[in-house]
Formats: C-alpha cells, sequence, structure tokens
C-alpha cells in the first residue's frame, strides 16, 4: 500500500518521517510539504482520506470530491 501525507510544518514533517522509519512503512509513504487543498493536486486519487487536523468545510468537500464512490472518510475532531 502507498499513503500520500500532506504536512505544513517541517518540524511535524520530521515526526512523521521517524514515525514511518520506526514502523517499517517509510518505503510506502510520500509527505508533501503544504496546505490541503492546494498540496493535493500532484497526488493520486485516494482510497481513503484521514483529516488529522484543519477539518475546514473546504478541505472536507475537496476530500469528497477526491474519493471514488466506496472511498471512506476520517475526521479527527477534539471538542
Amino acid at each position: 500500500g502507498v499513503a500520500c501525507a500532506i504536512e505544513p510544518r517541517a518540524d511535524r514533517i520530521a515526526h512523521i518521517e521517524e514515525n514511518a522509519w520506526r514502523s517499517g512503512v517509510a518505503d510506502g509513504l510520500r509527505i508533501v510539504q503544504g496546505c490541503a487543498p492546494e498540496a493535493r493536486a500532484d497526488l493520486p486519487a485516494p482510497q481513503a482520506v484521514f483529516i488529522g487536523g484543519g477539518a475546514t468545510a473546504e478541505v472536507i468537500a475537496h476530500a469528497l470530491a477526491a474519493l471514488p464512490g466506496q472511498g471512506r472518510l476520517v475526521v479527527n475532531a477534539v471538542t
């Protein structure tokens, strides 16, 4: 499998890379520095989208539009 991560902050990208390496999944991970939805432009169509933060109406709308009919959208929210 392949996973793509979009993250604007370099310090968080470093954590993502370290966690991927420690988990043994670094080869299947592509990290794009930027903000969704603009940074998603060159990524392949997803089968699932996980929004870990920044779940604005615009980001959710773009995620839903990018997903195929049977795709999954998961949003992490803290209240």
